[in-house]
Protein backbone atom coordinates (compact mmCIF):
# COMPACT_ATOMS: atom_id res chain seq x y z
CA UNK A 1 0.00 0.00 0.00
CA UNK A 2 1.27 3.46 -0.90
CA UNK A 3 0.76 5.84 2.00
CA UNK A 4 -0.34 9.42 1.29
CA UNK A 5 1.53 11.05 -1.57
CA UNK A 6 2.82 14.42 -0.32
CA UNK A 7 3.04 16.00 -3.79
CA UNK A 8 -0.58 15.16 -4.50
CA UNK A 9 -1.78 16.36 -1.12
CA UNK A 10 0.26 19.54 -1.40
CA UNK A 11 -1.33 20.22 -4.76
CA UNK A 12 -4.79 19.61 -3.37
CA UNK A 13 -4.23 21.86 -0.39
CA UNK A 14 -2.94 24.62 -2.65
CA UNK A 15 -5.86 24.41 -5.06
CA UNK A 16 -8.45 24.50 -2.30
CA UNK A 17 -6.75 26.99 -0.04
CA UNK A 18 -6.06 29.40 -2.88
CA UNK A 19 -9.81 29.82 -3.19
CA UNK A 20 -11.07 29.77 0.40
CA UNK A 21 -8.27 29.67 2.99
CA UNK A 22 -4.82 30.92 3.89
CA UNK A 23 -2.08 28.33 3.37
CA UNK A 24 0.08 29.94 6.07
CA UNK A 25 3.56 28.61 6.84
CA UNK A 26 2.79 25.00 5.93
CA UNK A 27 2.80 23.69 9.51
CA UNK A 28 -0.89 22.74 9.36
CA UNK A 29 -0.35 20.89 6.09
CA UNK A 30 2.55 18.94 7.59
CA UNK A 31 0.40 17.92 10.54
CA UNK A 32 -2.44 16.95 8.22
CA UNK A 33 -0.12 14.70 6.24
CA UNK A 34 0.76 12.90 9.48
CA UNK A 35 -2.96 12.43 10.17
CA UNK A 36 -3.54 11.12 6.64
CA UNK A 37 -0.69 8.64 6.94
CA UNK A 38 -2.01 7.26 10.24
CA UNK A 39 -5.57 6.95 8.94
CA UNK A 40 -4.49 5.11 5.79
CA UNK A 41 -2.29 2.70 7.74
CA UNK A 42 -5.00 1.99 10.31
CA UNK A 43 -7.58 1.34 7.59
CA UNK A 44 -5.20 -0.91 5.68
CA UNK A 45 -4.80 -3.04 8.80
CA UNK A 46 -8.52 -3.45 9.50
CA UNK A 47 -10.61 -3.30 6.31
CA UNK A 48 -10.11 -4.54 2.75
CA UNK A 49 -9.40 -2.28 -0.20
CA UNK A 50 -12.52 -1.30 -2.16
CA UNK A 51 -14.49 -1.20 1.12
CA UNK A 52 -17.07 1.56 1.66
CA UNK A 53 -16.29 4.48 3.98
CA UNK A 54 -18.40 7.28 5.44
CA UNK A 55 -16.10 10.27 6.04
CA UNK A 56 -17.63 12.93 8.31
CA UNK A 57 -16.57 16.60 8.53
CA UNK A 58 -14.14 16.45 5.62
CA UNK A 59 -13.37 20.19 5.46
CA UNK A 60 -11.02 20.90 2.55
CA UNK A 61 -10.71 17.17 1.87
CA UNK A 62 -7.01 16.76 2.52
CA UNK A 63 -7.67 13.59 4.54
CA UNK A 64 -10.33 12.38 2.10
CA UNK A 65 -8.66 12.56 -1.32
CA UNK A 66 -6.11 9.73 -0.79
CA UNK A 67 -8.88 7.44 0.47
CA UNK A 68 -10.33 7.42 -3.04
CA UNK A 69 -7.23 5.59 -4.26
CA UNK A 70 -8.24 2.53 -2.25
CA UNK A 71 -11.87 2.84 -1.09
CA UNK A 72 -15.36 3.97 -2.09
CA UNK A 73 -16.06 7.11 -0.05
CA UNK A 74 -19.11 9.17 0.85
CA UNK A 75 -17.72 12.47 2.14
CA UNK A 76 -19.93 14.69 4.32
CA UNK A 77 -19.34 18.42 4.79
CA UNK A 78 -21.78 21.07 5.97
CA UNK A 79 -20.03 24.24 4.81
CA UNK A 80 -20.28 25.00 1.06
CA UNK A 81 -17.15 27.15 1.36
CA UNK A 82 -15.24 23.88 1.79
CA UNK A 83 -17.57 21.43 0.04
CA UNK A 84 -18.01 23.10 -3.33
CA UNK A 85 -14.33 23.65 -4.25
CA UNK A 86 -13.49 20.16 -2.99
CA UNK A 87 -16.20 18.68 -5.20
CA UNK A 88 -14.83 20.58 -8.20
CA UNK A 89 -11.32 19.42 -7.39
CA UNK A 90 -12.41 15.76 -7.40
CA UNK A 91 -13.87 16.16 -10.89
CA UNK A 92 -10.68 17.83 -12.08
CA UNK A 93 -8.42 15.00 -10.86
CA UNK A 94 -10.73 12.14 -11.89
CA UNK A 95 -11.81 10.98 -8.42
CA UNK A 96 -15.47 11.99 -8.56
CA UNK A 97 -16.52 8.38 -9.22
CA UNK A 98 -14.65 7.19 -6.10
CA UNK A 99 -15.53 10.01 -3.69
CA UNK A 100 -19.05 11.44 -3.52
CA UNK A 101 -19.36 14.71 -1.62
CA UNK A 102 -22.72 15.38 0.05
CA UNK A 103 -24.03 18.16 2.33
CA UNK A 104 -24.83 17.21 5.89
CA UNK A 105 -24.92 18.79 9.34
CA UNK A 106 -23.76 16.45 12.12
CA UNK A 107 -25.83 18.47 14.59
CA UNK A 108 -28.90 17.40 12.59
CA UNK A 109 -28.48 13.66 12.12
CA UNK A 110 -31.22 13.32 9.49
CA UNK A 111 -29.35 15.52 7.02
CA UNK A 112 -26.70 12.81 6.93
CA UNK A 113 -28.50 9.55 7.70
CA UNK A 114 -31.49 10.25 5.43
CA UNK A 115 -29.44 11.23 2.41
CA UNK A 116 -30.03 8.89 -0.53
CA UNK A 117 -26.36 7.84 -0.62
CA UNK A 118 -26.34 6.96 3.09
CA UNK A 119 -29.86 5.81 3.95
CA UNK A 120 -30.29 2.07 4.58
CA UNK A 121 -26.62 1.45 3.80
CA UNK A 122 -23.96 -0.13 5.99
CA UNK A 123 -20.42 1.16 5.69
CA UNK A 124 -17.31 -0.87 6.42
CA UNK A 125 -15.70 2.07 8.21
CA UNK A 126 -16.63 5.52 9.45
CA UNK A 127 -14.08 8.31 9.83
CA UNK A 128 -14.65 11.27 12.12
CA UNK A 129 -12.60 14.46 12.36
CA UNK A 130 -15.18 16.78 13.92
CA UNK A 131 -15.00 20.20 15.51
CA UNK A 132 -14.10 19.10 19.02
CA UNK A 133 -17.28 20.54 20.50
CA UNK A 134 -19.29 18.05 18.44
CA UNK A 135 -17.53 14.79 19.31
CA UNK A 136 -20.60 12.85 20.57
CA UNK A 137 -22.76 14.01 17.65
CA UNK A 138 -20.26 12.84 15.06
CA UNK A 139 -19.64 9.52 16.81
CA UNK A 140 -23.41 8.93 17.06
CA UNK A 141 -23.72 9.22 13.28
CA UNK A 142 -20.67 7.01 12.77
CA UNK A 143 -22.21 4.37 15.02
CA UNK A 144 -25.55 4.54 13.20
CA UNK A 145 -24.13 3.26 9.90
CA UNK A 146 -23.08 0.05 11.68
CA UNK A 147 -19.43 -0.09 10.59
CA UNK A 148 -16.77 -2.61 11.53
CA UNK A 149 -14.36 0.21 12.33
CA UNK A 150 -14.73 3.78 13.63
CA UNK A 151 -11.58 5.78 13.10
CA UNK A 152 -10.73 9.40 13.57
CA UNK A 153 -9.00 12.30 15.18
CA UNK A 154 -9.89 13.55 18.66
CA UNK A 155 -8.22 15.38 21.52
CA UNK A 156 -5.84 12.83 22.98
CA UNK A 157 -6.97 13.44 26.54
CA UNK A 158 -10.59 12.62 25.63
CA UNK A 159 -9.57 9.11 24.63
CA UNK A 160 -7.26 8.66 27.58
CA UNK A 161 -9.96 9.83 30.00
CA UNK A 162 -12.44 7.40 28.48
CA UNK A 163 -10.05 4.64 29.48
CA UNK A 164 -9.22 5.90 32.96
CA UNK A 165 -12.54 7.45 33.96
CA UNK A 166 -10.69 10.52 35.26
CA UNK A 167 -10.45 14.00 33.80
CA UNK A 168 -7.55 16.45 33.96
CA UNK A 169 -8.95 18.94 31.47
CA UNK A 170 -9.85 22.51 32.35
CA UNK A 171 -12.66 22.75 29.80
CA UNK A 172 -16.26 23.27 30.80
CA UNK A 173 -16.99 20.24 33.08
CA UNK A 174 -20.28 19.42 31.35
CA UNK A 175 -18.53 19.21 27.95
CA UNK A 176 -15.75 17.02 29.33
CA UNK A 177 -18.24 14.70 30.99
CA UNK A 178 -20.39 14.51 27.86
CA UNK A 179 -17.41 13.47 25.73
CA UNK A 180 -16.13 10.92 28.23
CA UNK A 181 -19.51 9.29 28.88
CA UNK A 182 -20.25 8.88 25.20
CA UNK A 183 -16.88 7.33 24.41
CA UNK A 184 -17.13 5.06 27.44
CA UNK A 185 -20.56 3.94 26.18
CA UNK A 186 -19.14 3.37 22.71
CA UNK A 187 -16.54 1.07 24.23
CA UNK A 188 -19.31 -1.25 25.43
CA UNK A 189 -19.62 -2.43 21.82
CA UNK A 190 -16.38 -1.35 20.16
CA UNK A 191 -12.91 -2.12 21.42
CA UNK A 192 -10.42 0.74 21.49
CA UNK A 193 -7.50 -0.91 19.72
CA UNK A 194 -5.17 1.92 18.74
CA UNK A 195 -4.18 5.45 19.72
CA UNK A 196 -1.44 7.36 17.96
CA UNK A 197 -0.59 10.84 19.27
CA UNK A 198 0.38 13.64 16.91
CA UNK A 199 3.39 15.40 18.37
CA UNK A 200 3.85 19.15 18.28
CA UNK A 201 7.30 20.70 17.76
CA UNK A 202 7.85 20.81 21.53
CA UNK A 203 7.27 17.05 21.77
CA UNK A 204 3.87 17.25 23.47
CA UNK A 205 0.67 15.79 22.03
CA UNK A 206 -2.73 17.47 21.96
CA UNK A 207 -4.57 15.33 19.43
CA UNK A 208 -4.34 11.78 18.23
CA UNK A 209 -5.76 9.24 15.82
CA UNK A 210 -7.82 6.43 17.30
CA UNK A 211 -9.44 3.22 16.11
CA UNK A 212 -12.49 1.49 17.56
CA UNK A 213 -13.21 -1.98 16.19
CA UNK A 214 -16.53 -3.73 16.67
CA UNK A 215 -16.54 -7.12 18.33
CA UNK A 216 -17.69 -9.90 16.00
CA UNK A 217 -20.17 -10.99 18.68
CA UNK A 218 -21.99 -7.68 18.44
CA UNK A 219 -22.44 -7.52 14.64
CA UNK A 220 -26.10 -7.12 13.71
Amino acid sequence: MVVAQPSRLNQQSYVLNEAVLKVGDGSELTRNLDVVQSILLFLDQHIAHQSSILDLCVGTGICTTPLGQYYSVIAVEKDPVYRQPFDRYLWNVGLASRIKVIPGDIECHDTVLEHELVKSRRFDAAIVNPPFGLIPESLEIAKAVNPDVILGVLPLDVIEEAQSGESNRRDEPSVVEKDRRFIAKLREVWQLIAIEPFLRPDGTAQTGAFVFKRSRLTRR
